[in-house]
Order: C-alpha cells, then structure tokens, then sequence
C-alpha cells in the first residue's frame, strides 16, 4: 500500500475516534446536568398495615432451688439412741417420732417426782384442815404448801424431760440421709438429721437492677433443673 494511503487511513482513524469521544463526553455531560436539574432520586418507601402485637421481654438467670423451710433435728437433753424410726430421704408428716432416745432415766426420774408430789400433796392437806381450826401454826401450814408447788414444778419438768427423749418432725418435709446409728450418745444441741420442706420449692437467684421496675407479685416464672 502506498505511504500516502496509509498515513490517511490512520488520520481517518483518528478523526473517528476522537469523534465518538467527544460525542461520548457531551452525552454524559448532558445526562448530568439533567439529572442535576431534576434533584435526587425519589426514595422507595413500603407502608404496610398496623397491627397490635405482644411484646415479651425474656431474661435469663441462673439461681439456686432451695426448699421452703428447712430445719436442722437437734435434742434437747442427752441420752442414748434407742430407736431410729425414720428412713433416709423419705417423706414425714408433722409431729411423725424420728429418733427415739433411751427413756429410762426420766421414766425413773419422773417415778420420783410423782411420789414427792403425793407426799407433799397429802401433807398439804392435811395441814390446811389443821389451820382451818388454829391447830397448826401457820409457818408450818405456808411451807407445806410452798413445798406442794415445788413438787408440782418438779413433776410438770420431768414429764417435759420425758417427752423430749422422743425427736418429732415440726412439719411435713423429706428427712435427710441417716447419719446416726443405735447406741450413739448424743448431747443437747448436737445436728442429728436434716428436715426440709419441698412443696413448694423455692428457686434463689439474681437479675440486673434494670429489671427490678419491671417485676410485679404474681408474674410466673419458668425454671429448668
């Protein structure tokens, strides 16, 4: 191909080039300043119609179950065990015998108070039918009597003493674990067994101080053990 056709076919090429990005550029120029010209696009909204929903505000807690009451068995005098009358971890009612403790000093001890009282009782009698006709004198007639009432204070304790050799549930609960066997000597005040109350059971834990206003007596509460 000649030179002089070759350099017209490039310049050609140029002009077409050149050509189709000026037209390019006004083009985008004219589409801005429209666009400019019409201000931002519109915003698509969707409207959907109202409806009344309940709204629940769950929290989460972790927490301890503890029994409703709970009660630690403890005797009130001392003495031998002669009889365990309960099983480990089953239910009692109020006033079942639990422990019975060896009742032979008290039974001996209540004999004594009951023929002291008899005694004083009669001598008690007896001078007051005298002071009633001046036969005694009244010194007498006021000891005989002070020592009635000591005999009857005397005999009401003892049989309180023998009472107590018998441990008795306070209320309806589960007994703990045995921990004590016939022929243990126990103390007053010595822990002997566990009674706790299970129904209802009590559940013990803690939730941030936000949510305390929200509380009310009455809401229902789910707990998973």
């Amino acid at each position: 191909m000649p030179r002089f056709l070759k350099a017209g076919v490039a310049l050609l090429l140029v002009l077409t080039l050149g050509g189709g990005y000026y037209w390019w550029s006004a083009k985008k120029a004219e589409e801005s300043a429209a666009q400019k010209a019409a201000g931002p696009r519109p915003v698509v909204v969707e409207a959907e119609p109202v409806t009344v929903r309940k709204f629940a505000t769950r929290v989460k807690a972790v927490g301890t179950l503890t029994s409703n009451e709970s009660v630690v068995i403890r005797p009130e005098v001392e003495g031998r065990i002669s009889k365990i009358l309960f099983k480990g971890g089953t239910p009692v009612k109020m006033g079942d015998p639990l422990i019975q403790l060896d009742e032979g000093l008290s039974k001996a001890k209540l004999s004594v108070t009951n023929a002291r009282l008899k005694a004083a009782k009669a001598e008690y009698n007896r001078l007051s039918a005298l002071a009633e006709q001046k036969y005694v004198k009244m010194s007498d007639y006021e000891k005989a009597l002070a020592q009635y009432r000591v005999s009857e204070a005397e005999q009401e304790e003892a049989e309180i003493r023998l009472s107590q050799t018998i441990l008795k549930a306070p209320f309806e609960g589960v007994v703990g674990l045995k921990d004590v066997s016939i022929g243990h000597y126990v103390r007053p005040g010595e822990d002997l067994l566990n009674l706790e109350d299970v129904d209802p059971i009590k559940v013990d834990f803690q939730i941030g101080e936000i949510f305390l206003q929200k509380l009310k007596v009455g809401q229902q509460i789910s707990a998973k053990v």
